[in-house]
């Protein structure tokens, strides 16, 4: 009997070693990675003049504005952690390039990593699920074909909203994440940001479906937790997602966020779509001077300003483009007409020149001196203002440019009231 015992436990014993998964190069980092799960994170605490990081009823933890903060406020800058290959077409690959990064963080920031909210994805390892939760693109200058993305521990501690307080954006500059406000926020406000630009173009039920998916969470919002707001909401939305896809962009359906979020494959027009660059009003794959385009882009304008989507990069960044764009095409009709504006174009360059302007002022803000998208902004404004003999003598500052989109936007008919829009004939 004795012995029988004596060789189970020594075929246990040595199934331990054949069947050892160390013996594997990942599993090896797995195991360099274990002794930091023990590790106390430092999770509680101020990371900027701004902000602190402090427990959030019902989403663990998030952070908040310790003092008044006025729109476009750089809040902080932060280096990523780590950048890993992030290519949904070789999670083989994207799982060791993630293992790398984190075996090379130090050990308070590897620590700090795995405190972050792991999602529910079945991903083959923890670090992965970490990862595909927490990182944000990033651009990788030596593999520009593939898709990047990079841990910033601080900012993954911000949470979603589908009408968020600030906007992120990387700086090439010195190659850091930079988050500013682009609304006024009063102390002790929880600050939140927007888990991708998709969100503009979904109903509540695909918002829902699609961050229950990937992050594991409901989002309760005031657009996707009250009723009336949120019907009123959904009608914009499909509004504005058809405008995008098949008035701007020229496909011949829109998709079905919900089914992607489930990895299905939604109907979707698969006809390839060039970028257009004609002076300045460019946009990758917007059909930005075909006839219509830019009554849709208007029309967007609004329900994307009713919807209360007004302060944002991307917003700012659609008004920037109509204006200026809207700007050229008169300009264009100017010439034609041997210089001489009609009153009808009189009218309408005075509220776009001022939509411009203010579009422009505010995306500039948002970002550094020495970004070259603002420094491209600039250059672009110059030009067209030039078209028009326009001498700027006092730029607007945050707080008028904001009221100027105000005022042109709250001018604009209500588009779920004319139900029967089309766009005009340009």
């Amino acid at each position: 009997m004795s012995t029988i015992l004596l060789t189970i436990v020594s075929l246990k014993m040595a199934s331990r070693v054949i069947f050892d998964p160390s013996s594997c190069f990942s599993h090896f980092l797995i195991n360099r990675l274990k002794k930091a799960h023990d590790v106390p994170a430092p999770t509680l605490r101020q990371f900027s003049d701004y902000l602190k990081i402090v427990p959030i009823e019902g989403k663990g933890f998030g952070v908040v504005a310790i003092k008044d903060i006025e729109p476009c406020t750089l809040l902080f800058a932060e280096a990523a952690a780590g950048a890993a290959l992030v290519d949904p077409a070789s999670l083989t690959a994207s799982n060791e390039s993630i293992l790398q990064a984190v075996s090379h963080m130090t050990p308070e920031i590897r620590a700090r990593f795995y405190a972050l909210h792991e999602g529910p994805r079945p991903f083959i390892t923890r670090e992965m699920r970490i990862w595909k939760t927490n990182c944000f693109d990033w651009p990788n200058p030596n593999m520009p074909e593939n898709s990047w993305g990079a841990i910033c521990i601080d900012m993954s501690r911000i949470n979603h909203s589908c009408l968020p307080n600030t906007d992120y954006m990387h700086n090439p500059s010195t190659d850091k994440m930079e988050l500013y406000s682009t609304r006024a926020i009063t102390a002790g406000t929880e600050i939140t940001i927007r888990y991708g630009l998709e969100f503009e173009y979904c109903t509540a039920d695909e918002r829902k479906a699609r961050l229950r998916y990937i992050y594991g969470f409901t989002c309760t919002c005031p657009i996707c937790s009250d009723s009336p707001l949120q019907m009123k909401s959904d009608q914009r939305r499909r509004l504005i997602k058809r405008n995008y896809f098949v008035g701007m962009m020229g496909q011949a359906t829109v998709p079905d966020f919900s089914a992607k979020a489930l990895g299905i494959d939604g109907p979707m027009s698969t006809r390839p779509i060039g970028s257009q660059r004609r002076g300045v009003g460019f946009h990758d794959g917007m059909q930005i001077f075909r006839p219509g385009t830019q009554e849709f882009m208007r029309h967007t304008l609004k329900l994307m300003y009713d919807d209360g989507l007004m302060c944002g990069e991307d917003f700012w960044m659609h008004a920037n483009i109509y204006a200026s764009t809207a700007l050229i095409r008169i300009h264009k009709k100017m010439k034609a007409q041997m210089g001489m504006p009609t009153r009808q174009d009189l009218v309408e360059m005075m509220p776009l020149q001022k939509l411009f302007m203010a579009s422009t002022i505010l995306q500039v803000k948002t970002r550094a001196e020495d970004d070259p998208f603002a420094i491209q902004l600039k250059e672009d404004f110059a030009l067209v203002m030039n078209m028009f003999n326009v001498i700027i003598m006092e730029p607007m500052t945050i707080k008028q440019s904001e009221e100027a989109i105000r005022e042109i936007m709250e001018r604009e008919p209500d588009p779920l009231v004319e139900r029967h829009w089309r766009p005009r004939a340009s």
